[in-house]
């Protein structure tokens, strides 16, 4: 019988909050269901638990924070990338817990997620204003990029 993980250091509303958050902010790069983005997952399977398993919530948190969106990065306030990380740790599988996710959370990634994302949690329809923006990023030209101190594997464009 597989070990019944602990609830994540989050809360159900921060991941409503952060789907909702990733389709507007995220979903342009990392399309709206982030487990079909072949470079970048953030969703399910080995590509995000074998990269950020080991790594502590509050990493993954300052990451984003610090990288993120792409060419705009730590322009969301600070509860948006809370909600925003919430979520893609449910979408790898953690559940909610009755703690709000601050960005201080210092447990490893994998004690809580398994890496298999819930039935239906990726279903939402994608708001008007992330489908116009996704349209733009889409009609402009773009390459690749690394995230600064974050390779966990070799990247080829």
């Amino acid at each position: 019988m597989p070990r019944r993980r602990r609830a994540g250091p989050f809360t159900a509303a921060q991941v409503t909050a952060g789907h909702a958050a990733f389709l507007e902010s995220c979903a342009a790069c990392h399309k709206q269901d982030p487990a079909r983005r072949r470079r970048s997952a953030i969703a399910g399977g080995l590509a995000f638990i074998g990269s950020w398993g080991k790594a502590r919530a509050n990493e993954n948190y300052d990451v984003i924070k610090t990288s993120m969106p792409m060419g705009n990065a730590g322009s969301l306030a600070p509860e948006s990338y809370q909600q925003i990380v919430a979520f893609i740790l449910a979408a790898n599988g953690a559940t909610p817990g009755a703690s709000a996710f601050t960005g201080d959370n210092k447990d490893k990634i994998a004690s809580f997620a398994t890496g298999k994302t819930p039935a239906g949690l990726l279903e939402a329809p994608v708001p008007a204003s992330a489908a116009r923006r996704r349209a733009r990023w889409r009609d402009r030209p773009h390459g690749c990029w690394v995230v600064k101190n974050y390779s966990p594997s070799p990247t080829r464009c």
